[in-house]
């Protein structure tokens, strides 16, 4: 949740002359390469929370019904406060389809498999991001629902709609919900004392020596082949520069080997910033839909104390729009980031407080 808040930092606030897929700018382009592990951890972790939710029901139609609650609020919610947050703007010429729209779907698509073992939805998974850079090649038609559908399930991309309204498909369903599949089916491997860490550690080598392989070998699996560069850094971060819209298979394999060889360490870490760290993941929720309008704030009140203009910050994306000399430097950016995360400290201890009374 943390780095999250950092990417969209850099988003708002960052120079409009930040690539950060810049080779020659090593520090941003880590900035950026660091929250690559945020989607496909959050889709992996909803997927398992929703094996460990629909444990807690006796009956399947009441865990259905949970999960198909959950997905239908997700989709609400991403369709109308985030899209508010994102643009400061009240017309719905706009929409954005991102992280809560996938977890929604992704919980809907859960719900409708709730009658097969978990390991079946985990192959299921499994098989959807083995497979689906296999599609990346089909053509797109150009006009009519197949555009739609096709965007929805595995190309991202801008549709423009009659009457000049626009849809930013940036997250496909296809990809993500097979990463919640994946997640769904694993999730009895959590369970306390379930699989040991050399468990954890060998799953997550084997996972990033797969990485490795196809990312030199550049057989498979992702749209843009490694290429090695003029200098041992640059070609490093080549190496790891792998596509996220859609995530492709080496992308998903680069995130999700690291978070399973650490997940041990993960669970045995104490002490005061751990206990800090554990707040915002006990209300991610809440910090998902504060964070945005925070920082969209702080972009308001930086252009107008820079004398800027401030028109492009209340329309459709403001990202797509930043005029040129708006925005800070990397460091600048960063100091943002931690006023940010400081401040959203606060509603998310309210909300883990009122839990724990509530337990």
């Amino acid at each position: 949740m943390v780095l999250m808040v950092l990417d969209h930092s850099r988003d708002f606030l960052g120079a409009s002359s930040m690539d950060p897929r810049d080779f020659g700018d090593p520090v941003l382009f880590f900035t950026r390469w660091i929250t690559h592990f945020c989607a496909p951890v959050f889709a992996f972790l909803a997927g398992a929370s929703a094996w460990l939710a629909v444990r807690r029901y006796p009956q399947r139609w009441q865990a259905r019904r949970h999960l198909l609650q959950r997905g239908f609020w997700l989709i609400v919610l991403e369709l109308t406060w985030v899209r508010f947050a994102w643009t400061f703007s009240l017309r719905a010429d706009f929409i954005l389809l991102q992280v809560l729209w996938v977890l929604g779907w992704g919980l809907i698509v859960l719900a409708l498999m709730l009658h097969w073992p978990p390991w079946l939805v985990g192959v299921l998974g499994a098989g959807i991001l083995l497979t689906h850079n296999l599609l990346d090649g089909m053509a797109v038609p150009a006009l009519g629902l197949a555009s739609w559908l096709w965007s929805l399930l595995h190309q991202p991309r801008l549709l423009v709609l009659a009457g000049g309204h626009q849809v930013w498909v940036l997250y496909s369903l296809l990809p993500w919900i097979g990463v919640m599949a994946l997640g769904y089916g694993f999730a009895p491997n959590l369970l306390p004392g379930a699989r040991r860490d050399r468990f954890f550690w060998t799953l997550g080598a084997g996972v990033l020596a797969a990485f490795v392989l196809l990312r030199g070998t550049g057989v498979y699996g992702d749209p843009q082949p490694w290429e090695p560069q003029a200098s041992v850094v640059v070609s490093l971060l080549a190496f790891v520069n792998c596509e996220k819209y859609p995530p492709s298979l080496q992308f998903l394999l680069m995130t999700l080997g690291p978070v399973l060889v650490l997940y041990p360490w993960f669970g045995g870490i104490r002490g005061p910033l751990a206990g800090i760290l554990r707040t915002y993941g006990q209300a991610p929720l809440l910090l998902y839909l504060l964070h945005i309008p925070l920082i969209h704030l702080f972009a308001v009140l930086l252009a107008a104390l820079r004398h800027q203009p401030l028109a492009w910050l209340f329309a459709d994306f403001p990202l797509l729009h930043k005029p040129v000399g708006y925005g800070l430097p990397l460091l600048g950016v960063y100091w943002f980031w931690l006023v940010a995360v400081l401040l959203l400290y606060f509603p998310c201890r309210c909300r883990e407080l009122r839990r724990l009374r509530a337990e």
